[in-house]
């Protein structure tokens, strides 16, 4: 395989000719297999909405109950659950089967949270969508009035506007969403811990100097240098109030719910 993602009780698996098959929970179509329902006990091959050749696929993401692919072609791909415009295709209903999601620009990369997608194009430019209230309430959030959902969500690709800047780095946790630009700074939106209120425009990261690689997670986005992975704790000034200094290169780290785990090399001796 030469990419993998999980999800809650979905795996993805892409192949080496970009053939995607997932096998796992499927009451919302999270499967993406074309039918609702029943556990998919081995991988499976996805089906296409309207699609007439499949695209090779690049990369997968999942969220709780949906997914993104990355196609060849450059555009997203979306299915599963839909309760809060997740999926992109302007409606709630849930989809078993992958449907394009019109974002205006090639994409190069994709990310799911828990109920909102995030897709970042050619032009370095990050498209949100999906769930944009504050998870503790079910009130619309502060951005809602310039939203044509009721509820606040943003059913369709919402471009978020940061000026002057070119974004190369795409990541999404449960409740952030995380990007870099090609300068190296890092941009941080969503909820913030200890007020438990919802930072809406990226805002950016007090990081040390160095070339900082973003990873999604469950409970956090992780922040990878050289020998040192953090975790945003988006608290007044945004410092980054997690952290782990390891004595050896760090080659990745991943945020699940309440742990992380770090792959480094040390010296033998």
């Amino acid at each position: 395989a030469s990419k993998v993602a999980c999800g809650a009780g979905v795996t993805a698996i892409v192949d080496d000719a970009g053939a995607l098959r997932t096998f796992g929970a499927n009451a919302f179509g999270q499967c993406g297999v074309g039918a609702f329902g029943e556990v998919v006990s081995k991988p499976a091959d996805v089906v296409w909405h309207d699609v007439e050749t499949p695209p090779n696929v690049v990369d997968v993401a999942l969220g709780f109950r949906h997914g993104l692919a990355l196609g060849g072609d450059g555009a997203g791909y979306a299915w599963g659950k839909d309760d809060n415009g997740q999926l992109g295709i302007g409606g709630r209903d849930a989809s078993p089967a992958l449907r394009r999601v019109d974002v205006p620009d090639r994409c190069v990369a994709v990310a799911c949270g828990l109920a909102h997608s995030a897709a970042l194009t050619d032009k370095g430019q990050l498209y949100v969508w999906g769930k944009m209230r504050d998870p503790t309430t079910s009130s619309p959030s502060k951005v809602s009035s310039s939203l044509p959902d009721k509820y606040g969500d943003a059913l369709t690709p919402r471009l978020v506007p940061m000026y002057g800047t070119k974004l190369t780095q795409l990541a999404c946790s449960n409740f952030h969403t995380a990007v870099a630009d090609d300068k190296g700074a890092v941009y941080v939106a969503g909820l913030e811990r200890g007020s438990r209120e919802m930072v809406h425009a990226p805002r950016r990261v007090t990081l040390p100097a160095g070339d900082w690689t973003l990873r999604s997670g469950v409970d956090a986005v992780a922040l990878v240098s050289d020998a040192e992975v953090r975790a945003p704790d988006l608290v007044p000034g945004l410092a980054c109030e997690a952290d782990v200094r390891l004595d050896a290169r760090v080659d990745d780290a991943a945020f699940g719910w309440k742990h992380a785990v770090a792959a480094a090399r040390f010296n033998d001796d």
